[in-house]
């Protein structure tokens, strides 16, 4: 209730009471709190108990081409005897986009899967520099596509 964004879904009337619309859109970047800051995109939140909201990013608005192109996987395969971990498919990624899971290899704990490494949600995408800063902070490095 104290969240800015949870105040533009609600949008209260008079007395105080939340009038959820179908759709909302939002005209500025509002600010973040608790939670909320933890994430690069919020994607879908639950205001209330069996009430969601889902974002839905605009076709075409990010450009086609960026600097300092990062490449991610849709997945990995098995490991292979002397060779390791073969990725599915791959891409580009604009770094500073919220468009990949956490991947981090070498961490010091063995309890914890290296790929969607500490999400905060299932399906959490988030920015380069977020992970990059999970991995190293935990000791180890961003896994690298190749293996």
């Amino acid at each position: 209730p104290e969240s800015t964004l949870y105040e533009k879904l609600c949008n209260p009337n008079d007395n105080g009471e939340c009038q959820f619309a179908n759709t909302v859109s939002l005209d500025e970047n509002l600010p973040c709190h608790r939670n909320e800051c933890r994430v690069d995109e919020v994607v879908i939140v639950q205001v209330k108990p069996g009430t969601f909201y889902e974002y839905i990013r605009h076709p075409c608005v990010q450009l086609s081409f960026y600097d300092d192109a990062k490449k991610v996987v849709t997945g990995y395969s098995s490991k292979i005897a002397g060779v390791g971990r073969r990725h599915t498919h791959a891409m580009c990624a604009h770094p500073e986009t919220a468009v990949a899971a956490r991947s981090c290899c070498d961490v010091a704990f063995a309890d914890i899967a290296e790929f969607n490494y500490k999400m905060e949600f299932h399906g959490e995408r988030t920015v380069f520099a977020t992970t990059e800063l999970q991995c190293t902070t935990d000791g180890g490095r961003v896994c690298d596509a190749n293996g």
